[in-house]
């Protein structure tokens, strides 16, 4: 018997071919790809808007919707799902994708808005007044100068809440219930060939083929990764 660590004597590829087609893990991919991306897309929407605002305004409502957000981000967002299904149940969102999206977006939120205020926070006071002098208003400063500057913690956040959303595994199965709608965690964690066996074979190649847009992301943004997550963590 071979050792574990060492590399098999013979490689088969048709245990992917099998994954991609029995499996149907190409369909189970799109599904998980429309909802991260809509998810963190509508996350970043949200988020940033919301940051810009904390950051340049002092008053004491805004201090405390902002250190309301820091709270929920310690909150564990299972001890929210019966309430929560209850709701999306009320708007009929139940086996709707959007009864998944909806909720990840406000749970993904308050780190985002994290991230982004305190980046929003290190740009300098002189280029506001310069947009101002310049006749932009509010939105018009957020959208030509502070969006272009915010490129790498909108990466950052891009990257974390898409590799969240796309592992996410208890909402989704409370939520969708026909098997064409399901993600990969879901089909994953139920993966069988036949009414009882497992293919360990197939369902390890379908993991690591479900692995590859997570980790392709994290690559082509890894120059920035750190960056983002340090900025605002040095005040100068």
């Amino acid at each position: 018997m071979n050792s574990p660590w060492t590399l098999p004597d013979y490689w088969v590829w048709r245990n992917y071919t099998d994954a991609w087609n029995k499996a149907n893990i190409g369909t189970i991919m799109g599904n998980s790809m429309f909802v991260a991306l809509t998810t963190v897309v509508l996350t970043l929407i949200a988020a940033s808007l919301c940051a810009y605002i904390i950051a340049r305004e002092n008053s004491i409502i805004v201090k405390g919707v902002f250190w309301s957000m820091i709270g929920l981000i310690m909150l564990p967002g299972s001890i929210l799902f019966i309430p929560l299904y209850v709701e999306i149940s009320k708007f009929g969102l139940i086996n709707s994708y959007w009864g998944v999206i909806l909720p990840l977006c406000a749970f993904g939120i308050p780190f985002a808005v994290y991230v982004l205020t305190d980046y929003i926070r290190l740009i300098s006071q002189e280029i506001f007044d310069s947009a101002t002098i310049d006749g932009c208003g509010r939105f018009q400063t957020f959208i030509r100068i502070v969006l272009p500057l915010m490129i790498t913690p909108v990466q950052t956040v891009f990257a974390i809440q898409f590799i969240g959303v796309w592992n996410e595994y208890l909402l989704p199965l409370l939520i969708l219930q026909d098997k064409d709608k399901l993600l990969i965690p879901t089909i994953l964690a139920t993966f069988k060939i036949g009414l009882l066996t497992i293919d360990y074979g197939v369902a390890f190649a379908a993991i690591i083929i479900s692995s590859l847009p997570a980790i392709l992301i994290f690559i082509f943004m890894n120059r920035h990764f750190v960056q983002g997550l340090t900025a605002g963590a040095v005040k100068e």
